[in-house]
């Protein structure tokens, strides 16, 4: 009697162990699930920046770089200064 005790209770522990089992199996699936999810959504995105960009440029114009503006802006700021009269020269002796 008290061996088929024992066999009822590890058929208890099999049966918890096996729906733990099962449990970890549906967790899988959920996760695999989920990063296919991502995995599509980050296509989506990444289609969705491109054509943002292609909409940004038809209506902007193309960018420039940032060291082409800045030498733009630094040369028309020497040249005002070059151009006017009242610009002090170097060394001005009298």
């Amino acid at each position: 009697m008290f061996v088929g005790a024992r066999q009822v209770q590890a058929s208890q522990i099999e049966a918890e162990d096996l729906g733990q089992y099962q449990q970890l199996i549906e967790l899988q699936k959920q996760i695999v699930a989920v990063a296919e999810q991502n995995a599509a959504t980050q296509q989506r995105c990444e289609r969705l920046r491109q054509q943002m960009e292609r909409e940004f440029d038809a209506l902007i114009g193309p960018r420039r770089p940032v060291h082409e503006k800045l030498r733009e802006v630094a040369a028309g700021v020497f040249g005002r200064l070059l151009r006017r009269p009242d610009a002090p020269l170097e060394n001005k002796r009298p």
